[in-house]
Parts: C-alpha cells; structure tokens; sequence
C-alpha cells in the first residue's frame, strides 16, 4: 500500500528542475508535445493549440472545436527543466502554437537554453513540423534575438 501512495505521490508532483536531465532532452520533448498537437489537428479537423509556460514547462494542449463555446482541453502536463536551464521566446511568459488540420501552423520562437548551448524548436509555418536546432548560444540566430545570454 505504501509503495502504490509512493508511486502516485511521486507521479502527482511535478519536477521543475532536474540535475542531470539535458536541455536538448527538454527541446526534444516540448517538440514532441507540438507533434502530438498536429497529429491531433489533423485527426479531429479542428484548430490545436499548444501554451507553455516558459519559468516551469508547464503546458496545455486544447482543440478549438467548431460550435463549442470553450476549448476542449486534449492534453495537459510539465516539461522537466533541467537544473540551470532557461526557456525563452513567446510573450508574457507563455509560448504559444496554433495546428490547422491542414498542417499549416503558427508558432512562436521557443528556445532551451544550458551553459552556453541552445536548443530552438521551430515549426514549419506551411507543414507543421517541428524540429529542434542545436548551437553554441551565440550562433544561433533566434536566441540572440529573444536576449538569451551566454553564461
């Protein structure tokens, strides 16, 4: 019984930072929520939304379902952070993705940045697609424009 309200303990509280957990590990995943997003726009016909919260990985994935008065929220969870990384991108904290069951897409610039390598998830505004870029901090273009330094 104890080991069961462990393992249900230790599933309900979410990790906001993680040692040892790679920053391109973390794009990876929030690139993974964006694909489960598209596939999910393309399967319902309806608009899918992605909105993550850049200080804690938190995100929402909801479908805009044609008549309903509220969004119908699909999927909801956290991006383990790994310790000493910091997201960017988006406005007012909050990075946003829209899916059309067309596979066009709208996104905002979204990067994950550890010591001094940078990892930019982008989706393709025509396909949908998202794939992750990595780079030494500086080098790549997106991060110096959202203000992300190099440590």
């Amino acid at each position: 019984m104890l080991v069961i309200l462990g393992i249900l303990a230790a599933a309900a509280t979410p990790a906001l930072r993680r040692p040892g957990l790679s920053a391109g590990r973390a794009a990876e995943e929030i690139a993974g929520v964006y694909a489960a997003a598209r596939a999910a726009a393309a399967a319902r016909g309806d608009v899918v939304r992605v909105s993550i919260e850049l200080a804690t990985g938190a995100f929402l994935v909801a479908a805009d379902a044609e008549g309903a008065a509220s969004p119908e929220i699909l999927r909801a969870g956290r991006i383990a952070l790994p310790a000493g990384a910091r997201l960017a991108g988006g406005s007012g904290g909050t990075a946003r993705a829209a899916f059309t069951p067309l596979g066009r897409a709208r996104a905002d610039a979204l990067v994950m940045q550890q010591e001094g390598r940078a990892y930019a998830v982008h989706v393709d505004a025509w396909t949908g697609e998202d794939r992750v870029q990595s780079a030494e901090a500086e080098d790549l273009l997106p991060v110096r424009a959202l203000g992300v330094q190099r440590r």
